[in-house]
């Protein structure tokens, strides 16, 4: 149990006197004779007493703190000064010279050190995809200007010990880097980023029309760099002793304008989609033919402004193959002969003729009303019969070969009968071809150059060419065409050329052929 010493001075001082009264200055005394003092001394007057260290004691712990702390001190004191002496002659801890570590070097080493890192200098340009270039110090003629003191007079040599908690402001210390600029400028040209094979130019989303809907494509990065920017950022980085220089990082790409989720492509995929259900179905007699959004979508144009527009030029195209392959005017048809012959017959005006121009314009009209139409093609010109069988149930039949004419109506023979054609001998031929009836006329008089014949009955087809009766003639067939032959038309006994007159319509196909 410790009590507590209220006078420690004055405790130890009756200690002693009792000890000098006891046993009268003698120098030795006994241990157990000590403590029994001591005892009696610590309970005097019946007051309690905390035990406690001797004076002596005391003073010797504090005379060995005061020894450590002036040896702290002391080598504190040393540590710092040979610091400064060091730091006087060379540089800070972090310090940084166009990104090159120099901490603790000298003025001399420095410049060594610096040297060997600009003489083994090179620039990596990371690409997109893995795609490395690099540009060698060597091959733009790098150097520098040795002019590294200014650096080194910045750092005060007493103020070493802030580097090693505030090593930032070591850094972003710069010296003259030089370059030759055609040099550079060359070997920036000759990067494989520019070469033509290895540039893909980025691309907005596209949308495509597939499973009844539009949807939106991906858009496409690509790899075309800005040289402009390139070449800022090069020169940058060599200036700053920056080793890697990231293009996609630093900006160095072409970006498409849009991505796939931007606001504007989604707008334009809402709109797009109001076109899907737009479809045209053309009436061709017998046959149905469906445009549906599957052809149209090539006609809508979206342009990098995300511009919706109907490209007129595509839609004109389509109506052309359309045409080339309905329009029936002056093709090649091949046909059974009523004689039982089968023959092919080429040119004549007759037949279906779309007007190109004005279906473009409906077509246009149709896919922006956004519906379904049924109609016809806009024709220039039609036939009596259907698209695919325009020659078929009614038609005037000419086999100029066997001098005989037929005239179908609704698929049957109505009359028929012989005839003269034009001469072969005198050169005035019957063309050929299958020609529409232009029109019809009673009491007509036929003039030509040496002739003037009045007629009953005049049916025109092939410009002054046509059927009429030919009262001045007795015979007709046979081979009379070869050397008695017309000036062109067709010489039809006078009861033949009027059923025909009075059955016929404007219209009406007339098949010539040999």
């Amino acid at each position: 149990m410790r009590y507590y010493v209220e006078n420690h001075d004055e405790v130890m001082t009756d200690i002693n006197s009792e000890i000098e009264k006891k046993y009268n200055g003698s120098i030795m005394i006994s241990r157990k004779e000590r403590n029994k003092i001591k005892k009696s001394i610590r309970f005097k007057g019946g007051r309690r007493y905390k035990k406690s260290e001797t004076g002596l004691k005391k003073i010797l712990l504090e005379n060995c703190n005061s020894k450590y702390f002036t040896v702290i001190v002391l080598v504190s004191g040393m540590t710092y000064i040979c610091s400064n002496m060091y730091f006087k002659y060379h540089f800070y801890t972090g310090t940084t010279i166009n990104c090159i570590n120099v901490s603790f070097k000298s003025i001399e080493d420095a410049e060594k050190y610096i040297g060997d890192s600009i003489d083994n200098y090179k620039l990596i340009l990371k690409g997109r995809g893995g795609v490395i270039n690099v540009i060698d110090g060597k091959d733009i003629a790098l150097g520098y200007n040795y002019e590294i003191n200014s650096i080194k007079e910045k750092q005060n040599e007493i103020s070493w010990i802030k580097s090693f908690f505030d090593k930032d402001t070591q850094e972003g210390n710069n010296i003259l880097i030089t370059y030759d600029e055609k040099l550079l400028n060359n070997a920036i040209e000759c990067l494989d980023i520019f070469k033509e094979d290895n540039i893909i130019t980025p691309e907005n989303p596209k949308f495509i029309y597939s499973n009844n809907e539009f949807v939106i494509e991906d858009e496409i990065y690509g790899s075309k760099i800005d040289k402009d920017i390139l070449i800022e950022k090069i020169k940058k980085s060599i200036l700053d002793g920056q080793e890697v220089l990231d293009l996609e990082k630093e900006g160095c790409y072409e970006n498409p304008e849009y991505t796939k989720s931007s606001e504007k492509a989604l707008r334009i995929k809402d709109i797009l989609n109001q076109y899907k259900d737009s479809k045209v179905i053309y009436d061709l007699g017998n046959l149905e033919k469906e445009i549906n959004m599957s052809t149209m979508e090539k006609w809508i144009n979206i342009d990098n402004s995300y511009n919706v527009t109907i490209n007129r030029d595509e839609v004109m195209d389509f109506v052309n193959e359309f045409a080339d392959k309905y329009d029936t005017v002056g093709i090649s048809r091949t046909m059974n002969s009523t004689s039982g012959r089968i023959v092919t017959v080429a040119g004549g005006d007759y037949g279906f003729k779309i007007n190109r121009v004005a279906e473009t314009e409906e077509l246009i009209n149709n896919l922006k009303g956004k519906n379904t139409v049924k109609r016809e093609p806009i024709y220039e010109q039609k036939g009596i019969n259907t698209i695919i069988n325009d020659v078929d149930k009614t038609c005037v039949e000419i086999d100029l070969s066997n001098q005989h004419l037929w005239f179908y109506k609704d698929g049957i023979i109505l009359v028929e009968g012989d005839v003269v054609s034009g001469s072969i001998a005198n050169g005035t031929i019957t063309p050929e071809g299958t020609y529409s009836l232009k029109y019809k006329d009673k009491d007509s008089v036929l003039v030509g150059e040496g002739y003037r014949s009045p007629v009953d009955f005049w049916m025109p087809f092939n410009g002054n060419i046509g059927m009429h009766d030919a009262g001045w003639r007795y015979n007709f067939g046979g081979k009379i065409y070869l050397t008695n032959g017309s000036h062109g038309c067709i010489n039809l006994p006078h009861s033949l050329a009027k059923n025909i007159f009075y059955n016929i319509e404007e219209g009406t196909p007339v098949v010539c052929y040999y």
